[in-house]
């Protein structure tokens, strides 16, 4: 077999093999598609969204930061203690950020 005829058939299976996934990939988007009805779960996702929402969960909010910063100012943590403080005060912020951008009316895709 000569050199250019090898190459042409390592060619051809290298796109014989590359075959599978393109059509994996193809029937994805047909997979994902909804097929009517609701998850059990939907219920109370959806009322735990709503409980999050409130006076309550601001104050709740403000207080996580504010005890965290004092924590993390006047605390003696090792590393772990520290990291913990911090992403409890990311989260905290971050939460913050959402309630505010959903009272300003920016939500879900709109970001």
């Amino acid at each position: 077999m000569s050199c250019r005829k090898a190459h042409c058939v390592r060619r051809c299976l290298g796109v014989f093999r590359l075959a599978p996934l393109l059509l994996l990939l193809w029937a994805a988007p047909a997979a994902a598609t909804s097929t009517g009805g609701s998850m059990p779960w939907d219920g109370p996702l959806n009322t735990l969204a709503e409980d999050l929402q409130g006076p309550l969960v601001t104050t709740g909010l403000i207080f996580a930061i504010v005890v965290g910063c004092l924590l993390l100012a006047f605390g003696d943590f090792a590393t772990g203690g520290k990291r913990i403080v911090l992403a409890i005060i990311a989260a905290s912020i971050a939460l913050g950020i959402i309630r505010f951008l959903t009272a300003l009316g920016i939500v879900g895709a709109l970001i």
